[in-house]
């Protein structure tokens, strides 16, 4: 079971606004059906052009005239248009062209949920200040404890394999958005049963012998103590910005570097900003108000751009290329607009094949990885393997990742 947890203002302020939109509703059905009667015997009388009716329309009409002889009085003269089925197709047209609840009124209504409620669609928290939330990384979910320990034995087998292959294995356990800006948050706090998930899953996986687990909260939280006007998660997105992406990056390396011996490959990276862009978070799609975007606030951010280049070119004794590191994740490894792939490389010196995938949580591309070409390809030296905190309690066959 899945248990949402909420401020009691904001569930108040969603069953208000549930009966608002019931009455809307209801109230724009009632005009719609006077409306919609007219216009479906004005376009059938005028002889509008309506799409033909389906044989099966056509038929079942005749069979109720000739079953119900009540029915027949509404077949004659200037109703014959419902015995071959004009009417269906001409109610249908009419219904969608002219009901009033469409999508406009739809973002209409979702417009007036926010500014007057702070309130979206399910999948939202609308926090403070124009902070968006996913309500994945609020979710308490009946025997997370359980959960916890079977991701732990998931993650465990895995970095066994791994450590086999002669592969220094990192775990990069990133932390929930809602997690570093708590105070964002309608309540401002994270419920109390999300609130020391983090530290169990870090001490969890601090256990699994000869494993690099670095706390990642850590400088998160530092990082935005320090430059509070340089997030390092987007505003209206799930995702960390490339700061984030980049900090997260440095303490990875940093946990690392003793354990990188001196017969790893290593390659010289360059990482330059190209310019900056707009960037529309993903959690917008959950606030659908047409082009009232720039008047709620709901515009795309503004996200500094980066590439990353290797200076020089490893290479085996034959000139093969040697790729040591491997890259396995979720979105906040794949997607380019962070460029976390490339801040790791180039914190690392490390050649990085990346592995990562969008929509599939962390635990199907580790298992794709190890069951593929890639892993004897480039036999992995050193791996970082990218895992948010929220999918640890989520069973590892059951996690799609929704970002």
């Amino acid at each position: 079971m899945t248990k949402y947890h909420g401020t009691d203002e904001h569930l108040t302020h969603t069953a208000i606004a549930g009966v608002v939109f019931l009455l809307v509703l209801l109230v724009g059905v009632a005009l719609s059906i006077g409306a919609l009667r007219g216009i479906v015997r004005d376009r059938v009388d005028a002889g509008a052009p309506v799409p033909a009716p389906s044989h099966r329309a056509a038929a079942t009409a005749q069979r109720a005239a000739a079953t119900f002889p009540g029915v027949a009085t509404l077949t004659s003269s200037g109703n014959a248009g419902l015995l071959h089925g004009e009417w269906t197709v001409a109610f249908q047209t009419a219904y969608e062209e002219y009901l009033p609840i469409t999508e406009p009124a739809l973002h209409l209504w979702s417009a007036a949920r926010y500014r007057l409620f702070r309130a979206g669609t399910s999948g939202v928290e609308v926090g403070r200040d124009g902070w968006l939330f996913t309500t994945e990384e609020l979710r308490v979910r009946r025997g997370d404890t359980p959960a916890l320990q079977r991701s732990i034995a998931t993650i465990t087998t895995a970095v066994t394999d791994l450590q086999r292959r002669g592969a220094v294995v990192v775990i990069a356990l990133v932390p929930a958005k809602a997690r570093i800006y708590a105070d964002k948050l309608p309540g401002y706090s994270l419920p109390p049963a999300v609130s020391g998930r983090y530290e169990e899953a870090l001490t969890a996986l601090q256990s699994i012998p000869e494993v690099i687990v670095p706390n990642l909260r850590k400088p998160l939280h530092a990082a935005r103590a320090t430059y509070p006007e340089e997030p390092v998660y987007l505003r209206r997105d799930t995702h960390w910005t490339p700061r984030g992406a980049a900090i997260v990056a440095q303490e990875i390396a940093a946990a690392a570097a003793a354990s990188i011996t001196d017969d790893v490959p290593r390659t010289r990276f360059r990482t330059e900003r190209t310019g900056t862009e707009p960037y529309a978070g993903d959690l917008l799609r959950f606030l659908p108000v047409g082009d009232r975007n720039a008047s709620l606030g709901l515009t795309p951010e503004p996200i500094d751009r980066f590439t990353t280049e290797a200076l020089e070119t490893s290479g085996g004794l034959f000139g093969d290329p040697v790729i040591p590191g491997a890259l396995v994740g979720t979105s906040y490894s794949a997607g380019e607009a962070w460029n976390f792939a490339g801040f790791l490389t180039d914190e690392l010196e490390l050649d990085m094949v990346s592995v990562a995938e969008e929509g599939q949580g962390p635990f199907a591309p580790m298992e794709v990885y190890l069951a593929g070409d890639t892993v004897t390809t480039y036999p992995p030296q050193v791996v970082v393997w990218e895992i948010p905190e929220r999918y640890l309690t989520d069973p590892p066959d059951h996690q799609p990742d929704r970002r």
